[in-house]
């Protein structure tokens, strides 16, 4: 394996071995249990610049740290300097490590505000937002940018927005080596990463896109010479793919029981009630919840049952009941 400490910037970290930032997914509960098994670094959702000025209720607590969260790692998104500007400050009350500038995203409505991927179009602002990020943010805090290898098969142009990125003082490249037109479709192209590792050998370099398993991060390091991994939709329902990674660092080979995947389940479901509203929880927890047991024996009756459930306390019930019987 190919867990190392690294250092980005100002940041000194133990393993090189990322939790990604997933819209939807990397909340508070999420990000503490990567980081309880293993992950060395958690980042958080998106968080709007626009949201963050104008004081959105749904924005604050997307910011803020986990139990345990040594290194908060932010990101932000933004379409345009003055928004990105305004928000930094109160981005900066949360005390954060790393903050990471989203340009990958490729949903429709964030593409639509001239962030996320649609950036990768625009290399003049995109140039300004880094500028903007570096300058506003004190020197004892690292900045990073995610970004994917174009618009579409017709402008790669990673090359390009890294370099900006690098001149700007960028800590940290991320690549999710596919355009914002295939969105999670086809394959990442690793030979994207290489690439750019290979024109920017100094750079701190991490790569994302179909990382599911420990051959998968392996296969990323081997054919890219990259420094670090981001583990995205691998890692729903499945924070044990980093205990996986430390302990093949190590020699040693590591699967959850069936007995983990639903007690790790109910641990997530708990975590969620402390942070959040129980409403919003009930209606979310589903999607990480339904993943934990995901190859296992009575998958599938699991899911058939606690999918239609609504109510909080049936939901618990049906975890903690079949806890007992695995």
């Amino acid at each position: 394996m190919y867990l190392s400490p690294l250092t980005i910037g100002p940041l000194k970290l133990a393993g090189n071995i990322f939790a990604a930032p997933m819209a939807g997914y990397s909340d508070k509960a999420t990000r503490q249990l990567a980081l309880e098994y293993g992950a060395n670094l958690a980042f958080t959702e998106m968080v709007s610049c626009e949201g963050l000025w104008r004081l959105s209720a749904k924005t604050q607590p997307i910011m803020e740290r986990a139990d345990g969260e040594e290194n908060l790692a932010m990101q932000l998104f933004a379409g345009n300097v003055e928004a990105l500007e305004k928000a930094l400050p109160i981005a900066l009350t949360q005390k954060p490590q790393l903050i990471d500038f989203n340009c990958g995203c490729p949903v429709n409505k964030v593409i639509k505000s001239g962030s996320g991927s649609a950036l990768m179009q625009n290399s003049a602002l995109f140039k300004e937002l880094m500028h903007t990020l570096r300058q506003n943010v004190p020197a004892d805090i690292a900045v990073s940018v995610k970004f994917r290898s174009g618009w579409n098969f017709d402008s790669i142009n990673y090359l390009q927005i890294a370099e900006l990125a690098l001149n700007e003082g960028i800590n940290l490249i991320t690549l999710h080596p596919r355009t914002r037109s295939q969105a999670y479709s086809g394959k990442a192209d690793y030979n994207h990463l290489a690439t750019l590792k290979k024109t920017f050998p100094q750079a701190i370099i991490c790569g994302s896109g179909d990382l599911y398993t420990i051959e998968d991060v392996t296969k990323m390091f081997e054919q890219t010479g990259i420094d670090a991994v981001m583990i995205a939709r691998g890692s729903i329902g499945n924070p044990f793919i980093y205990k996986q990674i430390t302990e093949a660092a190590a020699g040693r080979t590591y699967n959850p029981t069936a007995n983990e995947r639903y007690a790790t389940a109910l641990k997530h479901f708990e975590l969620a009630l402390e942070y959040g509203n129980e409403g919003t929880v009930v209606r979310e927890i589903k999607k990480h919840i339904l993943a934990y047991p995901k190859g296992i024996a009575g998958c599938a009756a699991f899911k058939g049952v606690f999918a239609p459930l609504l109510n909080k306390e049936e939901m618990l019930t049906l975890l903690k009941n079949t806890l007992a019987t695995v």
